[in-house]
């Protein structure tokens, strides 16, 4: 039997939903030592809490940049480069390196990579085709070079597999691995909803420009303009840039906001289970592992094309023909339905008017 191999994982910074993870493989292998770039980023509300694994925070210059995303919202991007790696690999003498996205620390660890060659590179690509719509040439070249010296890439999905083909990665180098979250906290909530959290709506995350926050509000305000005899609630568990705006947006009487702050994660299983459908109106996610969560809870879950599509072997999606694709099932689910446009009012009917999909 081979020696398991002394493995380095390089992150920008150490989630508590990945803790679970990471613990589970630090068991399959000689050692793990977790290298991240930030104890968190600015826009993140949790504390550091890295359980028992090998930690190291290194170094780094942070770089904040906006961009301008095709799909018409502006970003605010965290470039961490971290001026320590190579030393602190070399000092480690890894097998294996996973490297997390395709900037700064993975070009580092590809050159880590060159100066051992027995050492192995992989690559966790958390993108899909549309997280990386609009980027130039120039990116697009460096990339190249970088993955021709890299061993394999995981993606949590066919649209990152598509976009990584792109790039000239051939698919035997490719593995797909679907996010995942320990869902033994949420799997506890009951799997019925009655009262007012039947048809509660509850968004749990950022709130920031990408997420299609505000134009899912102004479409939800504007459903509850016309249908004066219905209550429509929505809870919003989190914070960002967006909060102001969100808060201050005036709807009818019967339009129900409630604003919670940032909440601590081992305290989210609690607004799940008063809730009874999750909405992610994203117009750019690679996974969002709040649909995990959701699935777990028990809850259906709305999203959008731009989150259907990493997770089209699970969501069904209505189309405007009133076709839709067929799906695996997931444990604890009762129904979904997920727009094939990302349009408000679509995504909205979709989620009080069931049965009209096909009318849109």
């Amino acid at each position: 039997m081979p020696m398991a191999p002394r493995l380095a994982l390089l992150t920008n910074e150490l989630q508590p939903y990945r803790v679970p993870l990471f613990e589970a493989i630090e068991q399959r292998v000689d050692r793990l030592r977790v290298f991240i770039s930030t104890k968190h980023e600015p826009d993140r509300p949790w504390l550091p809490n890295w359980g028992r694994l090998d930690t190291v925070v290194q170094r780094t210059m942070t770089i904040t940049a906006t961009r301008h995303h095709p799909q018409g919202y502006r970003q605010t991007m965290y470039v961490h480069v971290s001026l320590d790696t190579i030393p602190l690999l070399i000092k480690y003498r890894p097998d294996v390196i996973i490297s997390g996205e395709m900037g700064p620390r993975s070009i580092q660890a590809a050159i880590y990579r060159r100066l051992f060659s027995s050492s192995r590179l992989i690559i966790w690509c958390t993108l899909s085709e549309f997280s990386e719509a609009g980027w130039g040439k120039l990116r697009t070249a460096i990339r190249r070079r970088l993955v021709a010296g890299a061993d394999g890439f995981v993606v949590a999905g066919q649209s990152g597999r598509r976009y990584l083909h792109k790039l000239g990665v051939p698919d035997s180098k490719i593995f797909v691995a679907h996010q995942t979250v320990d869902i033994e906290l949420f799997s506890r909530c009951p799997l019925t909803r009655s009262g007012d959290a039947e048809r509660r709506l509850l968004y749990c995350g950022r709130f920031i420009a990408k997420k299609g926050l505000q134009a899912f509000q102004s479409a939800a305000a504007d459903w509850a303009s016309r249908n004066p005899n219905q209550t429509v609630s929505i809870r919003w568990v989190g914070d960002g840039e967006l909060a102001p705006a969100l808060k201050s947006f005036v709807g009818p009487a019967n339009f129900v906001q409630e604003f919670t702050g940032p909440v601590a994660y081992d305290d989210l299983a609690k607004h799940y289970a008063e809730c009874g459908v999750l909405i992610l109106p994203t117009l750019d996610d690679e996974w969002g592992l709040v649909v995990n969560e959701a699935f777990a809870s028990g809850l259906p879950v709305l999203g959008t094309i731009y989150i259907a599509k990493p997770l089209e072997n699970w969501l069904k999606t209505a189309r405007l023909d009133g076709s839709t694709t067929r799906t695996k099932r997931v444990p604890r689910r009762r129904h979904w339905t997920a727009c094939s446009r990302p349009h408000p009012k679509r995504f909205w009917r979709c989620a009080f008017e069931p049965g009209k999909e096909s009318a849109m």
